[in-house]
C-alpha cells in the first residue's frame, strides 16, 4: 500500500482502481482557497515521480503528474479548509482528453482528495484509504451516500453532505494512506 500512495498519490485520488472517488466537488465559492505557495514544480522526496502545479483560474489549479515510468496525468484542483486541513479536491483535466472516440462523453470523470499536512518547503500528502472506508461504510450504513467496489468506493452524496461527512470522518485514526512528501523541485 505504501508503494502504490507514494507512485500515485494524485493520480490515485482521482482514479478509482484501489482509491475512493465521488461523484460531486467538495468546493464551491467561498469555501475556496488559491495557496501561491503551492504554485511551482515538486518532486516526490522518496520517487521520481514530480508534479508541475500552476494557477488555471482564480480558485482553480492545473496539476501535471509525472510518474518515474514517464506516464503523464493531468488534473485540475480545488482547494479548502475542513476540519483543520487542507483538501485538494482533484479531478482529471477533460479538455485534455483528445480521443477521437464517441464514447469518450459517456465518461463521468470523478473527484478525489488528497489531504496536505501544510504548504511549505516539504509538504506531505495523503488519500483515504479505501479498505478503511469500506469498512466503515459497511458498519454504518446510510451515514453518506456511496457505493463499495472491489476497486474503491464511489461517494455519490452532493458537496455539502460530503464536507459534513468527511470533516467527521477525517478525526478518525487510520483513515488516511502513508503520506507522501514533495520537494520543491529544482531546475
Amino acid at each position: 500500500m505504501r508503494r502504490l500512495a507514494r507512485l500515485s498519490s494524485l493520480a490515485c485520488a482521482l482514479m478509482l482502481g484501489g482509491c475512493v472517488g465521488s461523484l460531486y466537488t467538495l468546493w464551491g465559492g467561498p469555501d475556496l482557497v488559491m495557496d501561491r505557495r503551492l504554485l511551482g514544480a515538486w518532486r516526490d522526496s522518496s520517487s521520481g515521480d514530480w508534479m508541475e502545479v500552476s494557477a488555471s483560474g482564480p480558485y482553480t489549479y492545473r496539476i501535471v503528474f509525472h510518474d518515474h515510468s514517464g506516464k503523464t496525468g493531468r488534473f485540475l484542483g480545488l482547494l479548502g479548509h475542513l476540519g483543520g486541513r487542507l483538501v485538494l479536491d482533484v479531478q482529471p483535466d477533460v479538455t485534455e482528453l483528445n480521443r477521437p472516440d464517441p464514447w469518450t462523453g459517456l465518461l463521468q470523470p470523478l473527484h478525489g482528495f488528497v489531504m496536505l499536512d501544510s504548504i511549505g518547503a516539504r509538504p506531505s500528502i495523503a488519500i483515504l484509504d479505501p479498505d478503511s472506508l469500506k469498512a466503515y461504510l459497511v458498519a454504518h450504513p446510510g451515514v453518506v451516500k456511496g457505493d463499495t467496489l472491489t476497486a474503491g468506493v464511489v461517494l455519490e452524496a452532493g458537496p455539502q453532505q460530503l464536507r459534513t461527512f468527511l470533516g467527521t470522518y477525517l478525526q478518525r485514526p487510520g483513515v488516511l494512506s502513508s503520506p507522501t512528501t514533495f520537494v520543491r523541485k529544482t531546475p
